[in-house]
């Protein structure tokens, strides 16, 4: 079981590709493919919310290869999403294929938000363990894994699942 956050701040492990932003490849008439890098709409209305209106740290974590983007492009990306949104990520991380429980257990995250069951399923090793957070999928595939998780389908979802984990976990007394 996971431990109850008795602190007034949540801090996230966010993950980048296909929960902040998503990519489309377009071929030019040249042939030469153009990536084209959208954040997506729901993360610029609802990560303003989450880091402000229920203070929450946000933490960018990407399993991103630096054979396929550096650092440096990295942060430019966040930079791009910082801006959107009007958010702040505290740290950045760059796992380079990693899965992400171990980056967010030393950045003391208490959740990790990602898409992709293979970078969340070490969470639960770690002490303390960050709650996983499955991104995209209902919590009924979540409950269907070999770890406890937590399915959001989007970032609507992620706000009020954590919003009402603040008000039932943190302000008990």
């Amino acid at each position: 079981m996971y431990k109850k956050i008795m602190q007034n701040n949540i801090i996230l492990g966010v993950d980048l590709d296909d929960t902040c932003i998503r990519t489309s490849i377009k071929h030019s008439n040249d042939c030469i493919p153009r990536v084209k890098v959208h954040v997506i709409p729901s993360a610029i209305k609802y990560l303003p919310l989450i880091q402000h209106e229920l203070g929450c740290t946000l933490h960018l974590i990407t399993a991103r290869p630096s054979d396929y983007m550096s650092m440096e492009e990295v942060k430019m990306l966040v930079f791009r999403i910082e801006r959107e949104a009007g958010v702040k990520f505290d740290a950045i991380r760059h796992t380079d294929y990693a899965p992400k429980g171990y980056d967010a257990a030393q950045l003391n995250c208490n959740f990790m938000i990602d898409d992709c069951v293979e970078y969340l399923a070490t969470c639960w090793r770690q002490k303390p363990a960050p709650v996983p957070i499955l991104f995209g999928k209902n919590d009924k595939k979540a409950k269907r894994l070999d770890f406890e998780c937590v399915g959001c389908q989007s970032w609507k979802e992620v706000y009020d699942y954590l919003k009402e984990y603040k008000i039932n976990n943190v302000f008990k007394f």
